[in-house]
């Protein structure tokens, strides 16, 4: 019996740091390189996995806490951060990590219908977990 593992399948990025709106970014098994120009979202692609991967912002020295925000600048008051990680099993089995800020007053239903989701993702992260040991 082949092991296991797990991949980076899709990061889908919406107003995030040097992204406005929407940006979907999809890799493929193996190591992946990321190469481009300066100014052009290496980094803020990077702190958003951290992010979405563990809830925390990494440190980085030439950002200091008081100018960091993690939406994008120009994003809406009404519009929020959000990331969605997708990582797929070499078995075929499929993981949704989804993380998002929001700056708003909600409804109380949409927090109710955000925690089930949270919910289902714990599970999610449960069976992965019992699957590994």
């Amino acid at each position: 019996m082949s092991e296991s593992f797990w991949y980076l399948k899709r990061v889908t990025l919406t107003n995030i740091l040097g992204f406005k709106e929407l940006k979907e970014f999809t890799f493929s098994e193996g190591v992946q390189v990321i190469e481009a120009d300066n100014h052009t979202g290496k980094t803020s692609l990077a702190i958003a996995l951290v992010w979405g991967l563990t809830g925390q912002l990494p440190k980085i020295d030439r950002i200091t806490a008081n100018q960091f925000k993690l939406k994008h600048k120009l994003a809406g008051d009404k519009e929020e951060a959000a990331i969605e990680i997708i990582l797929e099993s070499n078995d075929g089995h499929i993981l949704a990590i989804l993380d998002w800020k929001v700056d708003i007053e909600l409804p109380a239903m949409w927090v109710l219908w955000m925690l089930s989701k949270l919910s289902h993702q714990l599970q999610n992260l449960q069976q992965l977990a019992e699957s590994v040991l």
